[in-house]
């Protein structure tokens, strides 16, 4: 309960055409059942990620922090403020490709975010507004021109599972000892352990976020995209493995809303892999979702959204906290609805703490609630053209299908948790990193001429085999 500070920004802050008319229908996600190449062919379409993604991703996994005036500087906020400019540009040119509807409700997200905070601030300190806008806007944007193919999405993806099998060790010697390893190697102090970081006899492993929430989140937004980066080429086995350290890193986190978003996508890729040859398996499963929606409601004496604030806790009282939160936070909502509280502290009661794990209601506090519609709405335009999306290969279905996993799971999860720091920028780099799926830049010729060749010889030695 104390890892976000809703009023204060100095450790983070709260964020055209649809039409396709090969579209294909969201019963015809991928059943994810064949393999489409063999093992060489996992080379074949591979690019490594450009120098700046590159940078920019390793800037998430160095702890180092620089206090300049009231704002604290981490090496990934650092990155996106020098990247901001350049970005922009990038994207203005057409760098991203066709303009989509997500592109522009996120730029209207920063825009206003921007200008609730200098409302609520006032002229004399417009660094709020402009770091605001940089960390909704930049990281996605990033995701957006950097990548732009198969071959630059599965070196992301590629890059994240490394990162995760690095940090594994280092998650399960935190939890296991409480040290923290890489506060020993950049010289930082050794926190000592408090009573409010020991889950289940264990201690919270925070690697190298700021908090365990953060690194909890941050892996399982990896989990579905690196499984199903490998599985194609692979098989189940392999893939398995390569996803397994993220896994291990997400439970030493110890955060409900962390083993949310992991557990969902694997609930999703069951369902898929269980319902393979039904056409319409993602209609029905939306309609189970709505429909138990609707039971719940109708049958419970309190909404679900406290239903799930209270039970998708680890711990009781932080679930009845959490209770409290949503219903003080949405009466500050509705207290100020166009504008929202910016920096201003919210009215609850004196006992209740002022951090709010909830990074929809902190949107709709702080930016009011348009603030919360246009962040909700980026999210819902991204699924859209995920789901009207056309991959052309099998191997591009399963990463798109991973990648709707994911910006689902996690849309859920935080309506229990906050996303801040660089938990935030990798989630709205997931989201920019959507766009390619609809609209892909080619692959250099070479590379599908031989991914081209290396299918052809798989489906004439499949073909031998039967």
């Amino acid at each position: 309960m104390k890892y976000t500070r809703f009023p204060s920004l100095s450790n983070g802050s709260a964020r055209l055409s649809l039409t396709n008319p090969a579209a294909r229908s969201l019963g015809r996600f991928s059943d994810h059942t064949e393999k489409t190449t063999t093992p060489k062919a996992a080379t074949s379409a591979r690019e490594r990620p450009s120098p700046i993604l590159a940078l920019f991703l390793t800037s998430f996994f160095v702890p180092v922090v620089w206090n300049v005036a009231t704002f604290s500087f981490s090496l990934s906020r650092l990155f996106l403020v020098f990247a901001a400019l350049p970005t922009f540009i990038a994207w203005l040119s057409g760098k991203a490709g066709r303009l989509q509807a997500t592109d522009v409700m996120v730029v209207l997200t920063a825009l206003w975010a921007a200008l609730t905070l200098q409302i609520g601030v006032g002229p004399s300190s417009p660094e709020y507004a402009v770091i605001t806008a940089i960390e909704f806007l930049t990281p996605f944007l990033l995701g957006r021109v950097l990548v732009r193919n198969e071959g630059q999405y599965r070196a992301t993806v590629r890059a994240l599972g490394w990162a995760a099998l690095v940090l594994l060790p280092v998650a399960a010697l935190e939890a296991l000892t409480g040290f923290r390893v890489f506060n020993f190697v950049f010289g930082l102090p050794q926190p000592s352990v408090a009573i409010d970081d020991m889950r289940l006899g264990m201690v919270r492993a925070q690697t190298v976020f700021v908090h365990p929430i953060l690194s909890g989140i941050a892996l399982a937004m990896c989990f579905a995209p690196i499984y199903f980066a490998v599985r194609p080429f692979r098989g189940a086995i392999t893939a398995g493995l390569a996803s397994a350290p993220v896994v291990g890193v997400v439970f030493f986190s110890l955060s409900s809303g962390a083993w949310v978003v992991l557990m969902t996508q694997m609930m999703f890729m069951a369902w898929g892999r269980l319902c393979r040859e039904i056409s319409a398996r993602w209609y029905i499963l939306a309609a189970i979702a709505f429909g138990t929606f609707v039971v719940l409601e109708v049958l419970s004496n309190r909404s679900l959204l406290k239903v799930a604030a209270q039970y998708l806790a680890l711990n009781p009282w932080n679930g009845y906290v959490r209770v409290v939160i949503l219903e003080n936070g949405l009466n500050n909502v509705w207290a100020h609805p166009v504008f929202g509280l910016a920096l201003a502290d919210w009215a609850r009661p004196a006992w209740l703490p002022s951090s709010v794990d909830n990074f929809w209601l902190v949107m709709a506090m702080r930016h009011g609630i348009p603030g919360f519609l246009l962040m909700a709405g980026s999210w819902l335009s991204a699924l859209i053209y995920l789901i009207l999306s056309q991959p052309e290969t099998k191997s591009t279905r399963m990463s798109r299908d991973a990648h709707a996993f994911v910006l689902i799971s996690v849309a859920v999860a935080i309506f229990t948790v906050h996303l801040w720091g660089t938990a935030l920028y990798l989630a709205m780099f997931m989201l920019g990193a959507s766009g390619w799926f609809f609209d892909p830049a080619d692959e250099p010729t070479r590379e599908r001429a031989r991914e081209a060749a290396d299918e052809a010889g798989a489906s004439e030695r499949q073909a031998r085999r039967s």
